[in-house]
C-alpha cells in the first residue's frame, strides 16, 4: 500500500473522498485483509482493518479501533481497549457513547454486504 500525500483538490481528481479543508493522505487498499496502523503526533494509535468475508477477496467492512484511550473491557480474561465514539449527522450527533458502560470496544463501517443466496 502506497500512501500520498495530497491536496482536496487532488484527492477529488483521484477519485478519493474528500472530507475537511486539511491535506488528505490517500491510498488504495489491495484485496485481501489488510490493516492500516496509524500513530498522531500526540501518541494516539488507531487501526484500520479491513475485513473480507468468505465469498469475496475485497474488504466489505472496516473495524476502527482506538488503542489507548485509557480505558479496557474485560472480555473472557483478556482486556481489550475501549473508547468513546460519537456518530453525527448535520447538525447534531446521533449518538453519542459518554457513559463508562457504554465505552466501544471497536466501531465497524460496512462497505457491503455479502450476497445472500
Amino acid at each position: 500500500m502506497k500512501v500520498t500525500k495530497a491536496s482536496r483538490a487532488t484527492a477529488a481528481e483521484e477519485g478519493f473522498a474528500i472530507y475537511n479543508g486539511g491535506p488528505h493522505y490517500i491510498m488504495e487498499v489491495p484485496e485481501g485483509k489488510q490493516t492500516l496502523s496509524i500513530k498522531t503526533s500526540g501518541g494516539h494509535l488507531l487501526t484500520l482493518a479491513f475485513c473480507t468475508y468468505e465469498d469475496s477477496s475485497h474488504p466489505r467492512c472496516v473495524d476502527i479501533k482506538l488503542h489507548n484511550a485509557g480505558t479496557v473491557l474485560n472480555s473472557g480474561g483478556q482486556d481489550i481497549p475501549t473508547f468513546s465514539a460519537t456518530m453525527w449527522t448535520p447538525g447534531h450527533p446521533l449518538y453519542v457513547s459518554n457513559a463508562e458502560s457504554d465505552k466501544e470496544p471497536c466501531t465497524l463501517v460496512v462497505l457491503s454486504l455479502p450476497k445472500v443466496t
